[in-house]
Protein backbone atom coordinates (compact mmCIF):
# COMPACT_ATOMS: atom_id res chain seq x y z
CA UNK A 1 0.00 0.00 0.00
CA UNK A 2 1.23 3.46 -0.78
CA UNK A 3 0.31 7.03 -1.56
CA UNK A 4 1.29 9.86 -3.86
CA UNK A 5 2.80 12.81 -2.03
CA UNK A 6 2.24 16.47 -2.81
CA UNK A 7 4.85 19.15 -2.21
CA UNK A 8 3.12 22.52 -2.51
CA UNK A 9 4.76 24.15 0.52
CA UNK A 10 8.06 22.43 1.35
CA UNK A 11 8.34 23.64 4.95
CA UNK A 12 5.00 22.13 5.93
CA UNK A 13 4.61 19.28 3.45
CA UNK A 14 7.95 17.54 4.08
CA UNK A 15 7.28 16.69 7.74
CA UNK A 16 3.65 15.82 6.99
CA UNK A 17 4.60 13.37 4.24
CA UNK A 18 7.34 11.87 6.40
CA UNK A 19 4.86 11.32 9.24
CA UNK A 20 2.34 9.65 6.92
CA UNK A 21 5.04 7.49 5.34
CA UNK A 22 6.24 6.31 8.76
CA UNK A 23 3.00 4.40 9.32
CA UNK A 24 3.92 0.70 9.29
CA UNK A 25 1.05 -0.02 6.89
CA UNK A 26 2.61 2.19 4.19
CA UNK A 27 4.98 0.38 1.85
CA UNK A 28 5.83 2.98 -0.77
CA UNK A 29 5.63 6.71 -1.44
CA UNK A 30 5.31 8.20 -4.92
CA UNK A 31 6.91 11.64 -4.92
CA UNK A 32 5.25 14.03 -7.36
CA UNK A 33 5.15 17.71 -8.13
CA UNK A 34 2.07 19.51 -9.46
CA UNK A 35 2.78 23.10 -8.36
CA UNK A 36 5.50 25.65 -9.03
CA UNK A 37 5.74 28.66 -6.71
CA UNK A 38 2.42 27.55 -5.24
CA UNK A 39 0.57 27.55 -8.58
CA UNK A 40 -0.80 24.36 -10.24
CA UNK A 41 0.96 23.69 -13.55
CA UNK A 42 -1.17 20.81 -14.89
CA UNK A 43 -4.75 21.94 -14.14
CA UNK A 44 -5.56 24.31 -17.01
CA UNK A 45 -3.88 26.76 -19.34
CA UNK A 46 -4.88 29.78 -17.26
CA UNK A 47 -3.11 28.49 -14.16
CA UNK A 48 -0.11 27.44 -16.21
CA UNK A 49 0.17 30.99 -17.54
CA UNK A 50 -0.13 32.33 -14.00
CA UNK A 51 2.78 30.09 -13.03
CA UNK A 52 4.70 31.37 -16.06
CA UNK A 53 4.19 34.96 -14.97
CA UNK A 54 5.17 34.22 -11.40
CA UNK A 55 8.34 32.38 -12.45
CA UNK A 56 9.30 35.19 -14.84
CA UNK A 57 8.76 37.79 -12.13
CA UNK A 58 10.83 35.81 -9.66
CA UNK A 59 13.64 35.42 -12.21
CA UNK A 60 13.51 39.12 -13.03
CA UNK A 61 13.76 40.05 -9.37
CA UNK A 62 16.86 37.87 -9.14
CA UNK A 63 18.36 39.32 -12.32
CA UNK A 64 18.29 35.91 -13.96
CA UNK A 65 18.45 35.58 -17.77
CA UNK A 66 16.39 33.08 -19.75
CA UNK A 67 18.12 30.20 -21.49
CA UNK A 68 16.14 30.28 -24.71
CA UNK A 69 16.73 32.52 -27.70
CA UNK A 70 13.45 34.46 -27.60
CA UNK A 71 13.48 35.18 -23.87
CA UNK A 72 10.37 33.10 -23.18
CA UNK A 73 9.25 32.75 -19.60
CA UNK A 74 9.03 28.99 -20.05
CA UNK A 75 12.75 28.48 -19.45
CA UNK A 76 12.31 30.18 -16.08
CA UNK A 77 9.27 28.08 -15.23
CA UNK A 78 10.95 24.82 -16.17
CA UNK A 79 13.98 25.76 -14.07
CA UNK A 80 11.69 26.56 -11.14
CA UNK A 81 9.88 23.24 -11.62
CA UNK A 82 13.06 21.19 -11.50
CA UNK A 83 14.36 23.21 -8.55
CA UNK A 84 11.17 22.44 -6.63
CA UNK A 85 11.37 18.81 -7.70
CA UNK A 86 14.93 18.65 -6.41
CA UNK A 87 13.78 19.96 -3.02
CA UNK A 88 11.05 17.30 -2.96
CA UNK A 89 13.50 14.53 -3.84
CA UNK A 90 15.94 15.61 -1.13
CA UNK A 91 13.24 15.88 1.51
CA UNK A 92 11.20 12.77 0.74
CA UNK A 93 13.56 10.31 -1.00
CA UNK A 94 10.56 8.61 -2.66
CA UNK A 95 10.89 5.09 -4.00
CA UNK A 96 8.93 6.10 -7.11
CA UNK A 97 9.03 9.51 -8.79
CA UNK A 98 5.77 10.41 -10.47
CA UNK A 99 5.47 11.96 -13.94
CA UNK A 100 9.02 13.32 -13.88
CA UNK A 101 8.48 15.92 -16.63
CA UNK A 102 4.85 16.91 -15.99
CA UNK A 103 5.88 20.51 -16.66
CA UNK A 104 5.61 19.89 -20.41
CA UNK A 105 1.88 19.00 -20.36
CA UNK A 106 0.49 22.53 -20.88
CA UNK A 107 3.62 24.14 -22.29
CA UNK A 108 3.67 25.87 -25.66
CA UNK A 109 5.59 22.92 -27.10
CA UNK A 110 5.08 19.69 -25.12
CA UNK A 111 7.47 17.91 -27.49
CA UNK A 112 10.27 20.39 -26.78
CA UNK A 113 13.64 18.76 -26.23
CA UNK A 114 14.85 20.07 -22.85
CA UNK A 115 18.44 19.70 -24.00
CA UNK A 116 17.88 22.93 -25.97
CA UNK A 117 18.02 24.76 -22.63
CA UNK A 118 21.42 24.03 -21.05
CA UNK A 119 20.50 25.01 -17.50
CA UNK A 120 17.20 23.14 -17.64
CA UNK A 121 18.94 20.05 -18.95
CA UNK A 122 21.59 20.30 -16.21
CA UNK A 123 18.76 20.42 -13.65
CA UNK A 124 17.14 17.34 -15.23
CA UNK A 125 20.42 15.45 -15.08
CA UNK A 126 20.99 16.51 -11.46
CA UNK A 127 17.54 15.27 -10.41
CA UNK A 128 17.85 11.99 -12.29
CA UNK A 129 21.20 11.30 -10.64
CA UNK A 130 19.67 12.01 -7.24
CA UNK A 131 16.84 9.53 -7.85
CA UNK A 132 19.28 6.88 -9.02
CA UNK A 133 21.62 7.39 -6.06
CA UNK A 134 18.66 7.06 -3.66
CA UNK A 135 17.64 3.76 -5.27
CA UNK A 136 14.44 5.22 -6.68
CA UNK A 137 12.51 4.39 -9.83
CA UNK A 138 10.77 6.52 -12.43
CA UNK A 139 7.28 5.62 -13.50
CA UNK A 140 6.50 5.33 -17.17
CA UNK A 141 3.21 7.21 -16.89
CA UNK A 142 0.71 6.52 -19.66
CA UNK A 143 -1.64 9.37 -18.66
CA UNK A 144 0.37 11.70 -20.90
CA UNK A 145 -0.97 9.71 -23.86
CA UNK A 146 -4.51 9.90 -22.49
CA UNK A 147 -4.11 13.68 -22.28
CA UNK A 148 -3.00 13.98 -25.89
CA UNK A 149 0.79 14.04 -25.67
CA UNK A 150 2.84 12.04 -28.15
CA UNK A 151 4.96 10.28 -25.52
CA UNK A 152 4.41 9.12 -21.94
CA UNK A 153 6.14 10.78 -19.01
CA UNK A 154 9.07 11.02 -19.13
CA UNK A 155 9.70 12.06 -22.74
CA UNK A 156 12.36 10.40 -24.86
CA UNK A 157 15.36 12.59 -24.04
CA UNK A 158 14.77 12.29 -20.29
CA UNK A 159 13.98 8.56 -20.49
CA UNK A 160 17.15 7.89 -22.49
CA UNK A 161 19.25 9.79 -19.96
CA UNK A 162 17.64 7.84 -17.13
CA UNK A 163 18.52 4.59 -18.83
CA UNK A 164 22.05 5.80 -19.47
CA UNK A 165 22.38 6.27 -15.72
CA UNK A 166 21.21 2.71 -15.15
CA UNK A 167 17.78 3.74 -13.89
CA UNK A 168 14.74 1.47 -13.60
CA UNK A 169 11.12 2.02 -14.64
CA UNK A 170 7.84 0.97 -13.16
CA UNK A 171 4.47 1.39 -14.91
CA UNK A 172 1.54 3.66 -14.07
CA UNK A 173 -1.71 4.79 -15.67
CA UNK A 174 -2.17 7.66 -13.14
CA UNK A 175 -5.87 6.81 -13.16
CA UNK A 176 -8.22 9.33 -11.56
CA UNK A 177 -11.34 7.34 -12.43
CA UNK A 178 -12.26 3.69 -12.90
CA UNK A 179 -12.50 4.00 -16.68
CA UNK A 180 -8.91 5.26 -16.83
CA UNK A 181 -7.37 2.17 -15.24
CA UNK A 182 -4.92 0.50 -17.60
CA UNK A 183 -5.49 2.98 -20.41
CA UNK A 184 -2.74 3.39 -23.04
CA UNK A 185 -0.56 0.70 -21.49
CA UNK A 186 0.08 -1.00 -24.85
CA UNK A 187 1.60 2.10 -26.54
CA UNK A 188 3.49 2.88 -23.34
CA UNK A 189 5.08 -0.57 -23.49
CA UNK A 190 5.86 -0.04 -27.19
CA UNK A 191 7.55 3.24 -26.25
CA UNK A 192 9.68 1.59 -23.57
CA UNK A 193 10.61 -1.28 -25.86
CA UNK A 194 11.72 1.26 -28.48
CA UNK A 195 14.05 2.75 -25.89
CA UNK A 196 15.60 -0.64 -25.26
CA UNK A 197 13.80 -1.35 -21.98
CA UNK A 198 13.34 -5.08 -21.43
CA UNK A 199 11.88 -5.18 -17.92
CA UNK A 200 9.73 -3.23 -15.50
CA UNK A 201 10.04 -3.25 -11.74
CA UNK A 202 7.54 -3.79 -8.96
CA UNK A 203 7.53 -4.51 -5.23
CA UNK A 204 6.15 -7.43 -3.28
CA UNK A 205 6.03 -8.34 0.39
CA UNK A 206 8.48 -10.89 1.73
CA UNK A 207 6.38 -13.53 3.47
CA UNK A 208 7.27 -13.53 7.16
CA UNK A 209 4.19 -15.35 8.41
CA UNK A 210 2.51 -12.12 9.48
CA UNK A 211 5.20 -11.19 12.03
CA UNK A 212 5.62 -7.62 10.77
CA UNK A 213 1.91 -6.92 11.16
CA UNK A 214 1.82 -8.52 14.61
CA UNK A 215 4.79 -6.43 15.73
CA UNK A 216 3.47 -3.21 14.22
CA UNK A 217 6.43 -2.72 11.92
CA UNK A 218 6.81 -2.29 8.18
CA UNK A 219 6.83 -5.36 6.00
CA UNK A 220 10.04 -6.26 4.24
CA UNK A 221 9.83 -5.60 0.51
CA UNK A 222 11.44 -7.37 -2.39
CA UNK A 223 12.19 -5.62 -5.69
CA UNK A 224 11.00 -7.76 -8.58
CA UNK A 225 11.87 -7.37 -12.27
CA UNK A 226 9.20 -8.38 -14.77
CA UNK A 227 10.11 -8.88 -18.44
CA UNK A 228 8.05 -6.69 -20.76
CA UNK A 229 6.81 -9.85 -22.46
CA UNK A 230 5.30 -11.04 -19.17
CA UNK A 231 3.75 -7.64 -18.53
CA UNK A 232 2.13 -7.71 -21.98
CA UNK A 233 0.82 -11.23 -21.46
CA UNK A 234 -0.58 -10.34 -18.03
CA UNK A 235 -2.36 -7.26 -19.37
CA UNK A 236 -3.76 -9.19 -22.32
CA UNK A 237 -5.10 -11.86 -19.98
CA UNK A 238 -6.90 -9.13 -18.04
CA UNK A 239 -8.32 -7.57 -21.20
CA UNK A 240 -6.11 -4.49 -20.99
CA UNK A 241 -4.70 -3.37 -24.33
Amino acid sequence: MGFEAEFVRPASYAPLVAALAADPRVDVVVGSLHHVLGVPIDFDRGMYEAALAKAAAAAGAEGDAADDEDGSAEAHLWLAYYAAQHAMLVALRPKVVGHFDLIRLLSADPARDPRAWPRVWAAVQRNLALVRDAGGWLECNSSALRKGLAEPYPARAVAAEWLRLGGCFTLSDDAHAADQVGTHYAPALDYLEGLGVRELWTLEHVDDGGKAEEQGRKAELREVAMPLSEVRASLKAKGVE
